[in-house]
């Protein structure tokens, strides 16, 4: 390798399973299948790494990947250069997010049927309940005191495309105590009320494998009808991106989201913007400066 920004971009932003899982190095094609470098480290791959360490490793090629199309970022166009040179290019929080794709597929009468046996039971058990009903979750009661912060991890949330979506099923974490809060709001609903209330937001069609809820563009479900689980959770890669950004008091980040451990689309924001950086791969070919498609505001 010659040392140049392109040279280096390219071979850093070399997919992961195009590399060696025992040392690293780019693998020629007809050792590709194999996942290894022939000879020791062949023989290295069954016997010197544990599965921990091979996520650490993969995880440690992704950051240097990420690092390394931030440094080819910074040299094109004179926005992109202008963006990273306002903000301080180092001083932009870097972070990974899980990626989810999937075919929309038609909402299936059985799950329909699943949903509304689920809300109705909880209905009737919500009227039965006397527990002291907690408190909702923290975005429905005040604004986040960070707003920048929060428009962060909410743009990273819809890049990822709700990875974290796939555990709602038919039930979408709703509770009894979600029905309860509901029922605070609709005091003389019935049960059947409640069911329709909830059938009524299930969409025709929804990303196959996923929430009874989930769209291609979020959840179908208002805010104040979803579960605590679904108002609160953060993925580890957001709140170490939030804990990240609230030490640094500021809302600048590059976002990339890992499909199959290959960097894919990436998003660079604040508190003001935000710029999508789409990179497209020739078949085979690992990234380079010329596979940057293109940068739109």
């Amino acid at each position: 390798m010659c040392g140049a920004l392109r040279c280096r971009f390219a071979d850093e932003a070399t997919p992961a399973h195009l590399r060696c899982i025992v040392c690293g190095a780019v693998l020629e094609a007809r050792d590709a299948a194999g996942r290894a470098c022939p000879g020791d480290c062949t023989r290295r791959a069954f016997l010197g790494r544990s599965p921990q360490q091979r996520r650490e490793a993969r995880d440690a090629l992704l950051v240097r990947q990420q690092e390394a199309l931030r440094g080819a970022l910074r040299g094109r166009g004179r926005a992109i250069a202008g963006w990273f040179a306002s903000r301080g290019a180092d001083a932009v929080a870097l972070a990974q997010i899980p990626s989810f794709r999937a075919r929309l597929t038609p909402v299936a009468r059985r799950r329909r049927a699943a949903l509304e046996r689920r809300v109705r039971s909880l209905a009737e058990a919500a009227r039965g309940s006397d527990v002291p009903l907690p408190e909702r979750a923290a975005e429905e009661q005040a604004p986040d005191p960070r707003p920048a912060v929060s428009a962060v991890l909410a743009r990273s949330c819809a890049h990822c495309g709700g990875n974290c979506c796939r555990g709602g099923d038919d039930h979408a974490h709703v509770s009894v105590d979600t029905v309860r809060h509901w029922l605070v709001r609709h005091p003389e609903a019935s049960d059947d009320d409640v069911v329709a209330a909830y059938a009524a937001h299930v969409p025709r069609t929804v990303m196959h494998g996923s929430c009874i809820f989930h769209t291609r563009v979020g959840c179908a479900l208002p805010r104040t009808m979803r579960s605590d689980t679904c108002n609160r959770y953060l993925c580890p890669s957001l709140r170490e991106l939030r804990d990240t950004l609230t030490t640094a008091g500021h809302g600048a980040a590059f976002v990339s989201s890992v499909h199959h451990g290959q960097l894919g689309d990436s998003i660079l924001m604040d508190g003001e913007q935000v710029r999508l950086v789409r990179l497209t791969r020739r078949s085979g070919a690992p990234p380079s400066d010329g596979h940057l498609a293109h940068l739109a505001p």
